[in-house]
């Protein structure tokens, strides 16, 4: 029988918000600092200026950054990863990085795949440019079970009850 896997000596509560919107900036930004809190914002580089369809211009982005908001690169044009070719998915990953590094002019560590859509040949190229990549699987991190490429998560929507959340 396995064992339990151990839990880590406290609770750890990470916010992700995915793709770059306008309203990440507006609305995400001003309730995170009410509570004290920040958040990794995943950002489509390739949508960056995109504001007719509702993405963040650079202004923004650098402003997050300047609050304490982590940024993480979400590719450059949001593909299924796993569905592309290998020097696409290249291109998605160090293309993104390189103009996010170059917007903010600091390093940008951390990646989440677009659609939680990945593979073990799409990581094995995440693990090449970053330190680390959030998934969609639900689940908890433990010390005895952490990868930093294969972040698993329990998503919180409008639905989720407080106690649902302190149960974790």
């Amino acid at each position: 029988q396995a064992a339990a896997p151990a839990p880590f000596a406290r609770g750890i509560l990470s916010v992700t918000i995915d793709d770059g919107w306008a309203s990440d900036a507006s609305n995400a930004l001003p309730i995170l600092q009410k509570y004290g809190m920040h958040a990794t914002h995943y950002i489509i580089s390739g949508a960056v200026g995109d504001t007719a369809d509702g993405y963040m211009n650079a202004d923004q982005i650098i402003a997050l950054a300047a609050n304490g908001e982590e940024i993480g690169s979400h590719s450059v044009t949001h593909p299924y990863l796993t569905q592309v070719t290998p020097s696409q998915v290249t291109s998605e990953l160090a293309d993104s990085q390189i103009a996010l590094q170059s917007l903010l002019g600091r390093p940008v560590t951390d990646f989440s795949p677009p659609y939680g859509d990945y593979d073990v040949q799409v990581m094995a190229q995440v693990e090449n440019y970053y330190r680390s990549a959030r998934t969609t699987i639900s689940g908890y991190n433990t010390p005895n079970n952490f990868d930093p490429y294969r972040i698993v998560e329990e998503p919180v929507d409008s639905g989720t009850q407080l106690a649902t959340i302190e149960s974790w």
